[in-house]
């Protein structure tokens, strides 16, 4: 994968090339616009690629359906489709999730969340404890479970990469493993590539910067939090007793292709001094295996560590918008574990107020900053 070596000035800029700016990139292209995309490395190389990660719709300790679910579903999944046909390397299945209730509060949400949340049909099921402990036995003590159908599995490099490239043949200009300085005025902004001594215009520029956006300056009204994931990955002497991942305290991604890998993740780190895996990380996560299946421990033949840092916003919802004083400046944002399976809809939704002045709506607008 290659930087654009003929770059031309452009109507966008994005700087970050994880999900959310691929995404941007990906909807701006498709309404006439031209675009360059900039990443100080190569796409995903940030928290968007993680080992494997889940796209799931019912998140927390009550399986409530995450915001807009039925739309960032669709906007997902047609994306995941678009980009596995052009290439041969699959990234991705539809094997849903499933959710053993460790305790009986967690029994008494999940069994509540199909009607509470007004879920569309067939997307999620309450399975009692007897009838969810006989149909799924390699799962340690629990009180019955959810299966929720629509969810995703992805292997993040390969998609991220294969979308970038896809975006290039639609003519996306790329400037990866490159640092870049940012000239503004009141009407343009001038970016320089320090590495391929490249200059061109951009008419707007749109921060998709993940966790690098503590470090600027133009977005500290913004009330970030920044949390450190860390994950292991596993290869099984044999394969997975399932099919579906698994969300449990954290998730348990089964690999798309590979039936004896299991990536487990992820720790919540609110407070760390770096950003490496650990071995504290590592205990953790093999504790939480432990308790949710039992036993499968000991066919560990391998493991390997990786750790990112994602950021959320402290009311738990995205933020999307143009800067309140700086007309030219965008940002997508705050997504932290929901960055796969909202990413394509928020950035449609950013898109319409780039292009035809469309407000986002109120819960994921930055003007609830500003």
């Amino acid at each position: 994968m290659s930087s654009d070596n003929h770059l031309t000035n452009v109507d966008a800029t994005i700087l970050g090339a994880g999900i959310a700016g691929l995404s941007v990139a990906d909807e701006l292209i498709g309404r006439g616009l031209k675009v360059a995309i900039i990443d100080k490395k190569l796409p995903g190389s940030g928290a968007s690629g993680a080992p494997l990660v889940l796209a799931n719709p019912a998140t927390g300790r009550r399986a409530k359906m995450t915001w807009k679910a039925d739309l960032c579903y669709q906007h997902l999944k047609n994306v995941l489709e678009s980009v596995q046909q052009e290439t041969e390397q699959p990234f991705f299945t539809e094997n849903g999730v499933l959710r053993p209730a460790l305790t009986k509060e967690m029994a008494e949400d999940f069994e509540r969340s199909p009607e509470k949340y007004n879920w569309p049909d067939n997307w999620i099921e309450w399975i009692p404890e007897k009838e969810f402990k006989n149909k799924y036995p390699f799962f340690g003590d629990n009180y019955g479970g959810l299966h929720i159908r629509k969810a995703f599995s992805i292997d993040p490099i390969p998609f991220l990469r294969s979308y970038s490239d896809t975006l290039v043949k639609k003519g996306l200009q790329t400037i990866y493993n490159s640092s870049v300085h940012i000239n503004s005025d009141s009407k343009q902004l001038k970016v320089i590539s320090s590495d391929q001594e490249a200059e061109f215009k951009s008419e707007i520029v749109i921060y998709a910067v993940g966790s690098a956006i503590t470090d600027m300056n133009e977005w500290n009204f913004l009330d970030f939090s920044s949390i450190k994931g860390q994950t292991i990955s596993l290869d099984l002497e044999e394969e997975l007793p399932f099919r579906e991942s698994i969300s449990s305290l954290g998730y348990m991604a089964a690999d798309p292709v590979k039936r004896n890998r299991l990536v487990i993740g992820s720790t919540y780190e609110h407070h760390f001094d770096h950003v490496k895996p650990d071995q504290n990380g590592k205990k953790a996560l093999l504790s939480k295996l432990e308790r949710t299946l039992p036993g499968l421990k000991s066919a560990i033949k391998s493991t390997d560590q990786w750790a990112g840092v994602r950021i959320a916003m402290n009311d738990h919802q995205p933020v999307i918008g143009r800067h309140p004083e700086k007309e030219n400046l965008f940002i997508i944002s705050g997504l932290g574990s929901k960055g796969m399976i909202q990413s394509r809809y928020l950035a449609k939704l950013l898109s319409d107020q780039i292009i035809e002045n469309q407000e986002p709506p109120e819960e994921v607008s930055i003007s609830r900053f500003s």
